[in-house]
C-alpha cells in the first residue's frame, strides 16, 4: 500500500524494519539527535500517514536530518513459512509541501497538540512551492497581500487592469527573490479570466492559492434604486461578484485535480450590513459571503478550503478618507486599518494553518462590528426635552 504526498524537491528513501522500537510519520521534520516521537502513533484512519520504526540513534544515518518524510511504502516479504516482515520505506525531501494527492487520502493533520505535531507551527505558514494568484493586486490591500504571500513563499500572479500597477507589484516581489507574473485582466468579462488563469498555469504548472480582491465601487453607487439603469447595477455586482465566480469557476477544475486548494475571498462590511442608496456593492458583497459558503460545501470533499476575509476601514493612504476617518470615528480601537495589516491573515487562510477552517470569515475591522451589524456609535446626538411633570 502507498501513501504518496507531493513534493518538488527531489527525495531518496531507506528501509528499516518492524522490529526497531521508534516511530516516525508522514510530515515530521527529522532532527540532529534521535528526538522522534515516543511511545505509540495516535495517527487515525483519516490521516495521510502510515507509521514506521526506527532505533535510537539511527535517525542520522536513515535520513538526513533537516528533512521531511513525504511518502510510506509498506512492503511484506515471507521470510519463511508462517512469517512475515514489514518493510516500510520511507521517502524524504527537504520540503513537505503537501496536501496528498492520492484519491480518497486526506492531507496529514498538522499540529497534534500543544508543543508537538508533525510540521511545526511556522513551517505551517510557509508558502514554498506554491502559486498564489491574486486580483486587485496593483495597489492597496490586493498588492499588500501579494508581497506577504510572496514574502512567506509562494509564487505570485498578480492581476488587475491597469498592467502599469501589477508591473510594479510583481517587480516588488521578484526583489523578495520570488517568481511573479503580471497579467492585465477584467474581470468582469469570463473569457478575460480564463484567459488569466491558463497563462498563470502555463507559466507556474499550477495555482494552488486564489484570492478573489478586485472589486470596489462602481457607476450608481449612492444613488436612489429608481434612478439606476440596468447597465449600472451589472457592472456593480460582476465588479464585486460575478468576478470572483468567473475565477472560482476557472481554477477549480484544476484543483481539484491536483488535490486540493485554497479559496480566499474579499468581502466588506456592507456585506453584512446595509446603507443608505448602496444597491449593487452591498448585495454582491453579500452574495460573495454565500457563495464562500457554498463553495466549502461542495468542495471540501475535495481538500479545497473556501474563506473570507473582511476588511473594515482601509483608507489606502487617501488623504480625504483619512481625514474623514481621523480619530476611528465609530471604530472602537480608535484608528483605521492599515494595508500591511491584512497580509497575514490572507497567508494564514493560504496556509496549511487553516486546513480545518472552511466556509468562514475573518474580519479585520478594529472591533466596528462589536456592538451589532451597524456602525459603533451611529446615532444622532438629539437635545432631550425636560419632563415638565
Amino acid at each position: 500500500m502507498r501513501i504518496a504526498a507531493k513534493a518538488q524537491a527531489k527525495t531518496d528513501c531507506r528501509t528499516v524494519t518492524a522490529g526497531d522500537i521508534q516511530k516516525i510519520h508522514l510530515g515530521h521534520r527529522l532532527d540532529q539527535s534521535d528526538g522522534l516521537p515516543q511511545g505509540g502513533s495516535n495517527m487515525t484512519p483519516d490521516t495521510v500517514a502510515q507509521s514506521g520504526v526506527f532505533k535510537n540513534g539511527r535517525v542520522g544515518r536513515i535520513m538526513p536530518p533537516g528533512c521531511y518524510v513525504v511518502r510510506v511504502d509498506r512492503a511484506v516479504d515471507e521470510v519463511r513459512p508462517g512469517f512475515k516482515r514489514i518493510n516500510h520505506i520511507f521517502r524524504y525531501s527537504h520540503s513537505f509541501l503537501g496536501p496528498c494527492n492520492s484519491p480518497g487520502i486526506r492531507p496529514f493533520p498538522g499540529v497534534r497538540g500543544h508543543g508537538g505535531g508533525y510540521v511545526s507551527v511556522l513551517d505551517k505558514l510557509r508558502l514554498d512551492g506554491k502559486t498564489a494568484l491574486v486580483t486587485g493586486a496593483g495597489r492597496g490591500l490586493g498588492r499588500a497581500m501579494a508581497l506577504d504571500l510572496a514574502e512567506a513563499g509562494a509564487a505570485v500572479v498578480v492581476a488587475s487592469r491597469t498592467q502599469s500597477q501589477i508591473d510594479e507589484t510583481a517587480d516588488l516581489i521578484r526583489a523578495q527573490g520570488r517568481r511573479s507574473l503580471a497579467v492585465s485582466v477584467d474581470i468582469t468579462d469570463s473569457h478575460s479570466v480564463n484567459a488569466l488563469v491558463e497563462a498563470g498555469r502555463a507559466t507556474f504548472g499550477q495555482i494552488d492559492i486564489l484570492v478573489n480582491n478586485a472589486g470596489g465601487a462602481t457607476k450608481g453607487m449612492f444613488r436612489p434604486l429608481d434612478t439606476i439603469p440596468d447597465t449600472h447595477w451589472r457592472v456593480g455586482v460582476d465588479t464585486n461578484l460575478s468576478g470572483a465566480v468567473y475565477c472560482c469557476r476557472a481554477i477549480l477544475p484544476s484543483m481539484v485535480e491536483q488535490g486540493g486548494g485554497k479559496i480566499i475571498n474579499i468581502t466588506s462590511g456592507f456585506g453584512v450590513r446595509a446603507a443608505k442608496n448602496n444597491y449593487m456593492y452591498t448585495a454582491a458583497k453579500a452574495g460573495l459571503i454565500n457563495f464562500t459558503r457554498a463553495l466549502a460545501m461542495n468542495y471540501a470533499e475535495h481538500n479545497i478550503q473556501a474563506n473570507l476575509i473582511l476588511p473594515g476601514i482601509f483608507p489606502h493612504d487617501d488623504p480625504e478618507l483619512i481625514e474623514f476617518w481621523r480619530g476611528g470615528k465609530f471604530i472602537p480601537v480608535g484608528r483605521v486599518g492599515q494595508d500591511a495589516e491584512l497580509g497575514p491573515a490572507c497567508v494564514f487562510l493560504a496556509s496549511d494553518m487553516s486546513n480545518y477552517m472552511n466556509g468562514q470569515m475573518l474580519a479585520l475591522e478594529g472591533g466596528g462590528l462589536a456592538g451589532g451589524q451597524a456602525p459603533c456609535g451611529f446615532a444622532p446626538v438629539v437635545p432631550l426635552e425636560e419632563d415638565s411633570v
